[in-house]
């Protein structure tokens, strides 16, 4: 069931170039919808539309239920300093009118939903950024918002404890079953969270789909090389760009018709495998090999790259090319 419908979406500063045009998207209720995109993309200012923080310029957004409560929140946590944890999470009860002793059950619930209820006579100076997040989500969450919105809410903290919030955030939001629309630069976060990723690009959608969809079926060279870890390869050929992932390219001993050259410069081990770093056609390469293969700088590889683990894109736009039309192309030459 849609809870946000946007249509024709756009967003103009001082009439000067469009932060947003021409945005189309539906969202559906209980659903963890990410937004993902480089800096000044768009995303942030299309959550600011959506929290009604700012107006469109044009186009409009419909919520479809009854309740239009949302809550965000933030980067930097946005808590009163000279408040206990228990007061700032009260704050938005009391503007309510509600009583004290529905704000006390309310309160209770959510600290023992985050596990925050030893915190609740803390000040957020004597809190660790991990437990200063929870209880910003918690302080969202008394407001039995149906929407809650996410602004790069887990950037400011290292990369341990991103990880854990990563999976106590997806938690939460399965547990509550209400709709996350979470706003990040982040690709593991989008990749790791998401029900559906929305990639954005210079103000609009570029696409929109699950992790995998996007992984394995980018529409634009933009996605295929934004989304991966490392990203997509890519060799610019006469009519069209050939991307080819780390983990799809093959070794082979001799050289072969179709095989490129590569020339060896460097490997990082990582553990569980190695990425060996080089140049094909004097463009940069990463190729993922066993942990047990050793090249030597210098050295030249033949690489093979599986016909249904290639990629095409217009050199012009970026768009995908069916490998159906490739093979036309070539048949006809």
């Amino acid at each position: 069931m849609k809870i946000l419908t946007i249509q024709q979406l756009g967003k103009q500063y001082q009439k000067k170039e469009w932060a947003l045009r021409n945005i189309h998207l539906e969202i559906q209720e209980g659903e963890f919808l990410v937004l993902v995109g480089p800096s000044g993309c768009g995303k942030s200012t299309l959550l600011r539309l959506i929290a009604g923080l700012e107006e469109s310029t044009e186009g409009e957004i419909l919520f479809h239920s009854e309740n239009k409560d949302i809550a965000m929140v933030f980067q930097n946590y946005t808590l009163y300093p000279h408040m206990t944890v228990y007061e700032n999470m009260a704050f938005p009860l009391k503007m309510k009118s509600w009583t004290s002793r529905e704000i006390q059950n309310k309160i209770a619930e959510i600290a023992d939903t985050l596990e925050i209820r030893n915190l609740l006579q803390r000040k957020p100076n004597e809190l660790s950024g991990g437990q200063k997040q929870r209880v910003a989500l918690g302080r969202a969450m008394v407001r039995e918002a149906n929407i809650f919105l996410f602004d790069e809410a887990l950037a400011n903290l290292d990369a341990n404890l991103r990880s854990q919030m990563r999976y106590e955030l997806l938690s939460l939001q399965k547990k509550i079953k209400k709709t996350f629309i979470y706003v990040t630069h982040d690709q593991i976060e989008a990749m790791t969270m998401a029900d559906r990723i929305v990639v954005m690009k210079e103000g609009q959608i570029e696409q929109i789909g699950s992790p995998k969809e996007i992984y394995l079926n980018p529409q634009t060279s933009f996605v295929a090389r934004f989304l991966g870890n490392p990203a997509m390869n890519f060799l610019v050929q006469e009519e069209y760009i050939l991307g080819i992932r780390p983990e799809d390219i093959l070794i082979t001993e001799e050289k072969k018709k179709k095989s490129f050259p590569f020339l060896v410069e460097f490997s990082e081990f990582l553990g569980t495998h190695s990425y060996l770093h080089g140049t094909v056609e004097n463009t940069p390469f990463l190729i993922e090999i066993p942990i047990q293969a050793e090249y030597k700088k210098g050295e030249t590889l033949f690489l093979d790259f599986p016909l249904t683990k290639r990629y095409y894109f217009d050199i012009t736009t970026g768009r995908r090319i069916p490998l159906s039309r490739i093979q036309q192309s070539k048949e006809s030459d």
